[in-house]
């Protein structure tokens, strides 16, 4: 049961990584900044 939850987290925290890197690959080629940098913690 623990290692599931663990295979789950792994799987949230990679889209969470890929969203943040396609969001701010997107800002940057657009010259603009990410708007509130400090929400991106969450």
């Amino acid at each position: 049961m623990v290692a599931f939850i663990g295979v789950i987290l792994i799987f949230g925290v990679a889209i969470w990584i890929v969203v943040r890197c396609v969001i701010g690959l997107q800002k940057a080629s657009a010259g603009e900044p990410i708007a509130r940098p400090t929400s991106w913690w969450i």
